[in-house]
């Protein structure tokens, strides 16, 4: 699987130098705990079954175990992979390296190694690629619709919902699980493994990560193996597991305008507390990427949202809006 994540604050913290001094230590340590205080609290008044705000925007709606299981959910993430080595196969040139000119993409490395150190591939492409139109249609393509749709098909849909139900089989076998908050497993175990593989090293040592050529077709192949996924995948549970249209999140009978508030109220909190916990890290590491942490505050409330509605609307309507704003701040200061 190949990482979509840029983080959102890349643009407004681009400039930011930090010094390292006992200081800004404390202050980040202060910060980190704090974020991990507030965020802790959130997700709590999220899984909240008491009558609140959270509940009326995303109302508890029970459902059947969905008709696949763990194997089917491994099936569909192998062909993700099957399909975007494929892709990228058939996209990027062959004689790629023999093409550019060695020198021309080391000065670029070179150049551009400090001021976008660390940042993500596609992040990348939007900052060079800020005067053609059709290099920022195919990165908010990739981000904003292409991201959102295949990653919250593959890890809400597929696997959270074939691990909610192993955890309701379990929950009826097993006396002592019936005291464990329900969606707790599948919802952590879900966004561990979608942190995990976004999971990514600092990459400025590579020229390549910094030609617009070689970026723009990496993100067509990765953009058109998203879209396969998708098609195999509905395809795959519907032909062979006589999946329901509502197993697959979609629901015919509800506002779409509730959902959009829900999801809008509910990305503030969740976008401030990713910037609580991303800042004392950048301080405290700041060769290291420590995208991973607030990407699992982001996955956990997705998962979260989906447990709660079983509706994939407002999970995409949030992880787009999420990539949307990044893609605004990135393309635009």
């Amino acid at each position: 699987m190949v990482q979509y994540r840029y983080v959102f604050t890349a643009a407004l913290m681009k400039n930011a130098v930090f010094e390292q001094n006992i200081v800004n230590q404390v202050f980040a340590v202060f910060l980190l705990f704090a974020g991990t205080c507030f965020s802790f609290y959130f997700l709590y008044l999220l899984t909240s079954r008491k009558q609140g705000l959270f509940q009326r925007l995303f109302p508890v709606e029970r459902r059947r175990p969905v008709p696949w299981n763990i194997i089917d959910a491994v099936m569909i993430f192998v062909f993700s992979f099957l399909i975007g080595a494929f892709c990228f196969n058939g996209i990027l040139p062959k004689d790629f390296n023999s093409v550019q000119p060695a020198h021309s993409s080391q000065t670029a490395a070179s150049e551009n190694s400090e001021e976008l150190k660390n940042a993500h591939p596609l992040a990348v492409l939007i900052v060079k690629g800020k005067e053609n139109p059709a290099i920022l249609l195919l990165c908010f393509l990739t981000a904003c619709v292409g991201a959102p749709l295949c990653e919250e098909f593959l890890f809400r849909v597929v696997l959270q919902g074939s691990l909610e139900a192993v955890e309701m089989d379990w929950r009826r076998r097993v006396l002592p699980l019936k005291s464990i908050t329900p969606g707790l497993f599948p919802v952590l175990w879900t966004a561990f493994f979608f942190a995990m593989v976004h999971w990514r090293e600092p990459e400025t040592s590579s020229s390549l990560l910094f030609d617009s050529t070689y970026l723009t077709y990496f993100f067509s192949a990765q953009l058109m193996s998203s879209l396969l996924t998708i098609v195999f995948g509905i395809f795959y549970l519907k032909v062979f597991r006589k999946a329901a249209w509502r197993d697959l999140g979609f629901h015919q009978n509800k506002v779409v305008f509730t959902e959009i508030k829900g999801v809008c109220f509910a990305y503030f909190p969740v976008c401030l507390l990713m910037i609580t916990l991303l800042v004392p890290l950048q301080i405290l590491l700041p060769h290291a990427v420590v995208d991973q942490v607030p990407l699992m505050l982001f996955a956990m409330t997705l998962g979260i949202i989906f447990f709660r509605t079983h509706r994939i609307l407002p999970i995409l309507l949030f992880h787009s809006l999420h990539n949307t704003i990044t893609f605004v701040i990135l393309s635009v200061f």
